[in-house]
């Protein structure tokens, strides 16, 4: 049945013993168009309720077997009883039944006999203040229901009694039952954070005071130990003289709104993989520091670093393992701020750093309200040392360095862009030098970073303009005197600078990824050439060709080794790949790997300017190696200086217990040559015997080698002291 059908004939059930005063009833009721269902007992008033489900029960209170009291109370617990209007019809000396028809659920009394006219109004108006009950019950439903998937609540609050009355959702928000929220609002302060409820007392006694609506946020404890964030607005209740006698107030829980808010918020400043700012927050964390450092004539410094040969890690070990560096690495450079600096995350503009990552392996380091430019470089220094401690990556044993550029305000420029162009010219210009290192800036550097710039576009097109080309550099024997190697060394034949030593560009190689094709090449043409010699019937000579870091790390460098081997048709036992310890050591267990994998195709391994990087005896041993080759850097001094002596005597006697040759790189004096035949070194190089010579011209100079018998002098012996 519709509201609009129950308006227009209300159904309501006459429950009366008496045959003749339920007719009189009926009848008076049927003619004021109500529909009238009869009951002859409170047992059959039951029946008849649960079928009809009436809208208004007239009840007689005398009735033999169940009273009408009784009768009154059972339809109370019946299905859709509880709001039904109940009234008890009873005569003038039973007062007594009317105490106890309320007691029993009863809504209102009539006493016999009465009025047609009364009888029909008063259910009328019964009528009307059911439909009116019913239709605020279920709009109160609505609300609540509405409030619920809202997160919504209501509560008032009367200051005179401090008493509290809440909506059941406001408890459920607060995570506990209604029954159990507090009826006042002195409880309900108690559940709100400490931190924060002064501003709702303040909030509400302003709005009060000023009859003015407002809005809080604020956070609320659970019961569990949690804390929800929840948004208020609260409005004085008005009293008919238009005074305030009290606050109404919506309580919505926004948690998860803040959490988004936050989350975005997060995205847009904060880089997701390491937590440090991102480059738009870094641009306003300069911005402030910079109109702060105006304002008060201080310093500020831009330091900008990125990780050596961090590709060739990322690409060696997998991403996931670069990630992990990348994490670690802001960790330990979150350290090398002073402990009172904030970290990317204070807004105070005189913060002393802001450290974030713009990206890939670069990082920055924003240095506030400096003394002296100096300071900057004291920053630099306490990264390099954090950096040097070997990374623990899972299974893996990580070395990397960092290379930092400096640029300060207001010497270097006067705003972002100024700072991180010059800062990371200077981190360029440590790169072409050798890495691992860092310097200011300064105006000069310009000129190079242009240079580096055209050198870069120029070495993109060298290999298709076929302008590279292979120099030999012959080996002898010390022992037989016999030239025995010929170890392959790149140059750049430049269209408009000339013949460009492998310093001038190969760092720039690796940089711009030019490494693996490179190395490829000249691995290629090495082997063609020498290849060319054993065909035209010329004794066979070792060769000697260098893998650059990226080479190395190529995950299909044996398959290119065997390839070029299989095109050439070059011996693999002629072959010695020499490799620095630098590029081992960075991931010892993928160079066991590699030089396991390298050997099974025959060819030997050399490990170049040994003594040079950071090597470890464990590692060592482990390796797959034929020689070591001791670095220049030793040999040039050997004969003035104790101290390389002592490490050169040292690396030959440490390799021969390992059962590998020696090779000594860089001997020009007859005094080094003899030095190093006395402590047992096999294999040397150096201008002593010749410089590197194009290819045209080293079978020819072998030649005259043996011809002239110029070997011989390499195997005299004289005792050279020191």
């Amino acid at each position: 049945m519709s509201n609009d059908s129950a308006l227009d004939q209300p159904v309501i059930l006459v429950v009366d013993d008496d045959h003749v005063d339920r007719a009189l009833i009926c009848e008076c009721l049927k003619s004021a168009d109500f529909r009238v269902e009869e009951a002859v007992d409170g047992s059959h008033a039951l029946e008849v309720f649960r079928t009809v489900h009436p809208h208004i029960v007239l009840l007689d209170v005398g009735m033999p077997g169940m009273t009408g009291i009784e009768t009154c109370a059972a339809l109370r617990h019946l299905p859709g009883g509880a709001q039904v209007p109940i009234v008890m019809v009873t005569g003038h000396d039973d007062t007594d039944s009317i105490a106890h028809s309320y007691e029993a659920g009863a809504s209102d009394f009539m006493i016999k006999p009465f009025h047609p006219l009364i009888l029909t109004q008063r259910i009328r108006y019964l009528s009307r203040a059911t439909h009116a009950f019913l239709a605020l019950t279920k709009s109160a439903a609505q609300l609540r229901y509405a409030q619920s998937i809202a997160g919504l609540g209501s509560w008032e609050w009367d200051p005179r009694s401090d008493a509290l009355q809440s909506t059941d959702q406001v408890a459920r928000i607060f995570g506990m039952r209604p029954e159990h929220f507090p009826k006042s609002f002195t409880g309900f302060l108690e559940l709100i954070h400490p931190e924060d409820r002064t501003v709702v007392q303040k909030s509400l006694h302003d709005g009060l005071t000023t009859k003015h609506h407002c809005s809080m946020e604020y956070r609320i404890c659970l019961p569990n130990g949690t804390q929800l964030i929840v948004e208020s607005q609260a409005r004085p209740i008005r009293n008919d003289l238009h005074g305030v006698e009290g606050m109404a107030v919506t309580i919505h829980d926004i948690t998860s709104r803040k959490e988004a808010e936050e989350k975005i918020h997060s995205l847009a400043y904060y880089d997701s993989l390491t937590g440090l700012a991102n480059r738009h927050l870094f641009k306003d964390r300069v911005g402030q520091a910079l109109a702060y450092s105006q304002r008060h004539q201080a310093i500020a410094a831009v330091l900008f670093m990125d990780l050596d040969r961090f590709k060739v890690i990322n690409d060696t070990l997998g991403h996931e393992v670069g990630d992990q560096l990348l994490q670690e690495v802001a960790e330990r450079l979150k350290n090398c701020v002073r402990m009172s600096d904030s970290v990317a995350r204070d807004t105070d503009p005189t913060s002393q750093s802001c450290l974030a990552r713009l990206g890939g392996d670069e990082f920055t380091v924003l240095l506030n309200n400096l003394t002296h430019s100096e300071d900057a470089a004291c920053v630099a220094q306490r990264i390099q040392r954090e950096l040097a401690e070997p990374f623990h990556l899972g299974q893996h044993d990580v070395f990397v360095t960092a290379t930092i550029g400096i640029a300060c305000f207001p010497m270097d420029g006067l705003d972002l862009e100024a700072l991180l162009k010059h800062a990371d010219t200077a981190m360029y210009s440590v790169k072409s030098l050798g890495r691992n290192g860092y310097k200011f800036y300064s105006s000069s550097m310009n000129q190079h970073a242009e240079q580096r710039f055209a050198l870069e576009a120029d070495l993109r097109r060298a290999l298709d303009r076929d302008e590279f080309m292979i120099c030999f550099q012959p080996l002898i024997d010390l022992r037989t005197g016999a030239i025995v190697k010929a170890e392959a060394l790149i140059r750049w034949h430049h269209p408009s600078l000339g013949i460009l030593p492998p310093g001038k560009f190969l760092q720039i190689v690796e940089d711009v990824g030019l490494g693996p094709r490179l190395g490829e090449w000249v691995l290629r043409a090495a082997c063609t050439q020498a290849r060319s010699w054993l065909a035209a019937g010329h004794p066979s000579i070792q060769l000697a060709v260098n893998l650059s870091d990226s080479q190395f790390h190529d995950a299909q460098l044996t398959d290119i080794v065997a390839n070029v081997l299989a095109e050439t048709k070059f011996p693999s036992e002629l072959l010695d790949l020499e490799l620095t310890e630098t590029i081992m050591f960075r991931s010892p267990e993928h160079a066991i790997a590699t030089l396991q994998s390298l050997r099974i195709l025959g060819v030997e391994l050399s490990l170049d300017d040994f003594g040079t990087g950071f090597s470890s005896l464990r590692h060592l041993q482990q390796y797959p190696l034929n020689a070591l080759k001791i670095d220049q850097s030793f040999i040039r001094n050997i004969a003035e200086n104790e101290r390389d002596a002592a490490i050169t005597r040292m690396v030959i006697a440490m390799a021969h217990g390992l059962g590998l040759r020696t090779l000594a790189e860089g001997v020009e004096t007859q005094e080094q040559l003899d030095f190093l035949r006395e402590l047992g070194c096999e294999v040397v190089q150096g201008f002593i015997l010749s410089q590197p010579l194009a290819a045209d011209l080293f079978l020819p100079f072998v030649a005259k080698h043996i011809a002239t018998g110029a070997g011989r002098r390499f195997t005299s012996f004289r005792r050279f002291a020191l």
